[in-house]
């Protein structure tokens, strides 16, 4: 998987820092968990957990930069 990153938005890049991030993405599975494969729930992980870590550490600086600012 890719590393996220903030892309060229003329607000971000004006230097005040990002003052709030909502991490509004993920998958679900449903279905009896013995029937459910190990590559699904694997999935669902990289999606809902470290999708959220990626987009996190990628926008992090510029909410540090939204204390300084």
């Amino acid at each position: 998987m890719p590393e996220a990153e903030p892309r060229g938005d003329p607000v971000l890049s004006s230097g005040a820092g990002l003052w709030g991030l909502v991490n509004n993405a993920g998958i679900s599975t449903f279905g009896d968990v013995e029937f459910t494969s190990m590559e699904t729930y694997k999935e669902v992980a990289e999606v809902n957990l470290w999708g959220t870590v990626r987009v996190t550490k990628a926008f992090l600086p510029l909410i540090r930069r939204a204390k300084e600012w």
